[in-house]
């Protein structure tokens, strides 16, 4: 069971490491958003690419850099 974006925000403003898998079907945005937090905090963030777009992909890996990985 996914659990909803604005819980999965908050644990990683916590710093916990997350990863969002296809079932999650969050947006892009929120993934973005995610990420970007996630950057801040040092924690890493796992995103299954089955749901985005390559352009989503490269702009998730522009914004976490070596905080993010995207299972492919």
């Amino acid at each position: 069971m996914a659990i909803l974006a604005p819980t999965a925000e908050k644990l990683v403003q916590l710093g916990a490491n997350l990863e969002i898998t296809a079932e999650a079907k969050y947006l892009a945005p929120t993934v973005e958003k995610i990420i970007q937090i996630a950057k801040s905090t040092g924690a890493h963030i796992t995103v299954h690419a089955d749901n985005y777009l390559a352009p989503s992909l490269i702009k998730f890996a522009e914004i976490g850099g070596n905080r993010v990985t995207i299972k492919i």
